[in-house]
């Protein structure tokens, strides 16, 4: 999964709350309902937006405070030997200790790869919900395809049971069995149909789609079998994976906190300048009228020692707390590595089982009661009971090959990788 690359499909985002058109009537695919998300996602251009929000704090961080301009002026003079004092100008800068604003700067940029990072997850999250949404909805479909065949055969043979039950050659338990496989069938496709229409609202939601958007036929990708092992998983989890890079960011960012309290235990520095506007003195005296000015320097005295010790104390704590996430989010890749590995190479084996054994034999049963169903010797209960078998097995199958598909795009959530390169 090319984080970056499908960065530069949000080029042409919408304008917010508003629900974007697509017309793909003829088939469907992953990758155009991906493009259309990526610029019409509004969980996406969140965190854009925050993205794009933090990095307007670096200046900010590294820029010294306004400095302050004050004016007095006197009510009632002042009177000096060179003259009464009318007004006064006062212009100060404050200073924070050498290297605070540097250490500020560096916190900022690393908010703002915390914050890219989380925008890269946000976009790969996306991804991952589409694809589990899209390959539901093509199981879905496929399902009712299979079932509506089906369908018309099971309607078929009840038709041909109620015709032999008439002419006195079936008995009434074959007859109820075709009908009941029927009526069954007949549930199952009212069911999938709902389920697909409460599906296809996840993916307008999910991707921002009006109304008015047409959506065709759902192209099922080609199963691609994975064979790497969990060292090759876990290493690419380790050295892809946002919320490690994240975690890691943090620990850094804690530590540069360490540095940031301590300096901010050390004095601050205050530069300032005056001028009085004086008028001239009532006696004539040397340098009558004169104006005064003056510069000066002052200083914050950190005498409060139980509180810079605390500040320091914080920042330690807080550095300790980011180490143990990092753990945690590890430790948490792995379980749900071995987890999603389990449930791929299980689905694996159940595909392997319904190609290789299960289809091929229900298919074998299934010829040989359609040619007894041919021949005198016709068992109409036991061609409806073996085509139920038949069916059930296909739609296990097709079952086993969908979870599957959202497994390996689970899969590369954790690796934030694409996995689907890989053929057999």
């Amino acid at each position: 999964m090319k984080i970056i690359l499908l960065w530069l499909c949000l080029s042409a985002s919408v304008s917010a709350g508003e629900r974007q058109t697509i017309d793909l009537s003829k088939q469907v695919t992953l990758t155009e309902l991906i493009k259309a998300g990526l610029t019409g996602s509004p969980s996406i251009a969140i965190k854009h937006a925050e993205w794009k929000a933090i990095v307007e704090r670096y200046p900010q961080a590294k820029a010294l405070q306004d400095p302050i301009l004050r004016y007095d002026y006197f009510g009632e003079s002042v009177e000096t030997r060179v003259g009464p004092q009318v007004q006064r100008l006062m212009i100060s800068q404050s200073f924070p200790f050498p290297g605070t604003l540097k250490t500020k700067a560096k916190l900022a940029a690393t908010d703002i790869a915390i914050k890219q990072l989380e925008y890269d997850l946000a976009v790969r999250e996306f991804i991952v919900k589409l694809k589990v949404i899209y390959y539901e909805i093509v199981y879905l479909q496929s399902a009712i395809e299979i079932s509506k065949q089906n369908q018309q055969l099971l309607s078929h043979f009840a038709k041909e049971a109620k015709t032999e039950y008439a002419k006195g050659s079936l008995n009434l338990n074959s007859l109820l069995k075709a009908e009941t496989q029927a009526a069954q069938i007949q549930y199952d496709i009212v069911l999938l149909t709902e389920l697909k229409t409460l599906e296809l609202s996840k993916l307008y939601l999910l991707v921002n789609l009006s109304e008015k958007s047409k959506l065709g036929s759902f192209k099922m990708d080609a199963l691609r079998l994975q064979k790497r092992s969990y060292k090759d998983y876990e290493k690419l989890a380790q050295n892809n994976r946002q919320e490690i890079k994240v975690a890691t960011l943090k620990l850094e960012k804690a530590e540069k906190k360490i540095k940031l309290a301590t300096l901010k235990t050390r004095p601050k520095f205050t530069l300032f300048s005056s001028y009085v506007e004086t008028d001239e003195a009532e006696m004539p005296v040397a340098d009558s009228g004169k104006d005064p000015w003056t510069v000066g320097i002052g200083f914050t005295i950190p005498i409060w020692y139980s509180k810079n010790k605390a500040v320091r104390r914080e920042a330690k704590y807080m550095r300790q707390k980011a180490a143990n996430e990092k753990v945690l989010v590890e430790n948490k890749t792995s379980l749900q590595l071995k987890t999603l590995l389990f449930k791929l190479r299980n689905s694996r084996r159940l595909i392997t089982l319904y190609d290789k054994t299960l289809i091929p034999h229900a298919k074998h049963a299934l010829d040989i009661s359609e040619n007894k169903e041919k021949s005198a010797k016709k068992d109409l209960s036991q061609l409806v009971e073996t085509q139920g078998i038949w069916l059930n097995f296909n739609l296990a199958r097709l079952r086993a090959v969908i979870d599957y598909q959202q497994t390996l795009a689970k899969l590369e959530s954790l690796t934030a990788v694409s996995l689907t390169k890989e053929r057999k």
